[in-house]
């Protein structure tokens, strides 16, 4: 008796399969955020509520000295441009992982991968400041004070909370943008070996640089803040 026939067919690597779905997937979730985000920071900002700052608090930013539905204008197109290039990027990582479009970074792909990235990187440089990690960065302390202080827990009201969610999501959507961006270029490259950067060697050498890095700038940060508690003046003016 011939067994063989009993035995299940050999079944094909589905690695690039999945990267492809994987891939579509952030695609799918980074084009959501972008483009509710720039519509959102559209109407905030030509319904007089604010794009990334009001008057009151104003943001640092390099386009805080542009009338405030200008700059919602150039987010909510931003987003919106943003949001069709992850799609695209999307429907190509698709494509490819069904294998109705032969796989390869070429320079048409690569311009299409970059460009999504890119402009959201320059709307993150133009629209946000550092209004947003100091609000990070003071939420926890805040959030257990109020349960104490009356005073912290009126201060709530006073947050600039749609600028401040504008900037988040600007944030938010560069970074998702570059994770999408990554990995549908790994899936675009279909069964072809990952390329060096992405090989464990690499990671092995330029990993311990980054944790270095990581933990020396909270570490200089902190070391300020324990100055100004023990009367060193590091980066201020007692006086002023």
């Amino acid at each position: 008796m011939n067994t063989t026939s009993l035995l299940p067919p050999p079944r094909a690597d589905r690695s690039a399969e999945r990267r492809a779905h994987l891939a579509a997937r952030w695609s799918a979730g980074g084009a959501a955020l972008s483009g509710v985000g720039g519509l959102a920071a559209l109407v905030a900002g030509l319904t007089g509520h604010g794009a990334t700052s009001t008057v009151t608090h104003p943001a640092l930013s390099l386009t805080h000295t542009l009338p405030h539905h200008q700059v919602a204008v150039m987010l909510g197109v931003a987003g919106l441009l943003i949001a069709v290039g992850l799609l695209l990027q999307g429907a190509l990582a698709r494509a490819v992982g069904r294998g109705d479009a032969r796989p390869g970074l070429t320079s048409p792909r690569l311009a299409l991968v970059v460009a999504a990235p890119l402009l959201a990187a320059v709307a993150l440089a133009a629209a946000c400041d550092a209004n947003p990690l100091a609000f990070l960065g003071y939420l926890p302390s805040v959030g257990v004070g109020s349960l104490f202080s009356a005073e912290m827990r009126a201060s709530w009201s006073t947050l600039p909370w749609l600028p401040m969610i504008a900037q988040l999501t600007v944030i938010a959507t560069a970074v998702v943008s570059v994770v999408t961006s990554i990995r549908v270029a790994d899936a675009l490259r279909g069964d072809a070996p990952r390329p060096r950067w992405q090989q464990p060697a690499s990671a092995a050498r330029g990993g311990p640089t980054a944790v270095a890095a990581a933990v020396a700038i909270p570490l200089l940060y902190a070391f300020t803040r324990i100055a100004w508690v023990l009367g060193w003046q590091i980066g201020f003016d007692a006086d002023a």
